[in-house]
């Protein structure tokens, strides 16, 4: 039996180093691009949630700005791309009521914090990120933020976005059991509530892996045309998943959408996913999720590898799920872009990651800012 202590400590730090070396660039890339940038308020401690480094000078002591507080400062949050992007006033040019200086009075921008900074933000866009002296355009709406801190949009590697949890479940099933019968329209416009906590929360972009009838497609569609507030989706569509029982007497079992076994029907299964608009991959490699901790392989290496091999023909990436030592090899083997979950994973099948730049998603406190 292992020491669950040293087990926690070894996924921690994978949580660190993934955390540092992989998201955090690509945070600073999306506030180079002039992304918006988010409040972050203490609660994402989530895998591939990007937060500012504890010791970081300057950062203990500030307070959160969650989006509710935003809107009373009179910052006007346009959800759209981000908590501090504001609604542009109609037209394609901006006007001075589109421009708006935001003062902070600490700020991190991805490797460094910034004392006294200004952020333009100009329609939907962060134009400038400076010191308490830069240039503040004439006529801009000055919204004094000097008691809080500001951070780039987070960005959470591993959602569910769409499942919604059922507050008021019936007696004997779980909140989220309550709802996996929902159909898809019911289920998007209810988890309109999970978009807006994962905004609340600092995250204004998320890979959502893995959603039924293609409802985080749908919601991501809602929110890139402005019907609904929520961060940035990157969707998956069905996770690839084996059939998982053998049929009952006298019973027909109807497939359902990502459902595959052998590497033909994998290979379709990719494609039909692209087609409906997916934009990353995900594949249950194994059992295991929610109360089940089981660490049986399901896909073999062949079919990962077949997965793999149709998503990157079509330039899409591949999250692999896996709980147990051999899913983990076979997906890492396999040329999967993302381990997801990885329990019980071994220190070859580490190696053999740093190897191929495969990233670990350890998903530390799944899903709690909005469940």
């Amino acid at each position: 039996m292992r020491d669950h202590k040293q087990i926690m400590r070894n996924t921690l730090l994978t949580v660190v180093f993934v955390t540092t070396f992989f998201a955090a660039p690509a945070v600073r890339a999306l506030a180079a691009r002039g992304e918006s940038l988010a409040a972050f308020d203490g609660r994402c401690i989530l895998a591939g949630c990007v937060a500012p480094p504890l010791n970081t000078p300057g950062i203990r002591g500030r307070r959160a700005l969650p989006a509710r507080r935003l809107a009373r400062l009179g910052a006007t949050p346009h959800f759209h791309h981000g908590l501090l992007a504001p609604q542009a006033s109609g037209g394609s040019g901006s006007t001075v009521s589109d421009v708006k200086v935001l003062r902070f009075g600490k700020l991190w921008d991805g490797s460094k914090v910034m004392t006294n900074a200004v952020v333009v933000v100009d329609g939907e866009r962060v134009k400038s990120v400076g010191s308490g002296n830069s240039t503040v355009p004439s006529n801009s709406q000055v919204v004094d933020l000097s008691k809080f801190y500001g951070i780039p949009g987070l960005i959470d590697t591993h959602t569910h976005i769409t499942y919604w949890a059922d507050p008021t479940p019936r007696p004997g099933v779980s909140r989220l059991q309550a709802t996996m019968g929902l159909s898809a329209a019911v289920r998007v416009f209810m988890a309109q509530e999970n978009a807006r906590k994962s905004l609340e929360a600092g995250v204004t972009t998320v890979r959502d892996l893995g959603a039924q009838e293609y409802a985080d497609i749908a919601m991501r569609d809602l929110i890139n045309r402005g019907a609904m507030p929520g961060p940035r989706i990157f969707a998956a569509g069905y996770g690839l998943r084996v059939t998982n029982r053998a049929p009952r007497a006298g019973e027909l079992l109807v497939p359902t959408g990502g459902e595959a076994n052998g590497p033909a029907e994998v290979m379709k299964a990719v494609r039909e996913q692209i087609a409906a608009g997916a934009d990353v991959i995900k594949m249950f490699g194994s059992v295991g999720g929610f109360d089940n901790v089981n660490t049986n392989q399901t896909f073999t290496f062949e079919e990962m590898k077949a997965a793999v091999e149709v998503a990157h023909a079509y330039g899409k990436k591949i999250a692999i799920h896996s709980y147990g030592a051999s899913g983990a090899r076979d997906a890492v083997r396999a040329g999967a872009d993302s381990l997801e979950h990885a329990v019980d994973i071994d220190e070859a099948t580490l190696h053999e990651m740093v190897t191929r730049g495969t990233i670990y998603i350890p998903t530390v406190a799944h899903n709690r800012y909005y469940w």
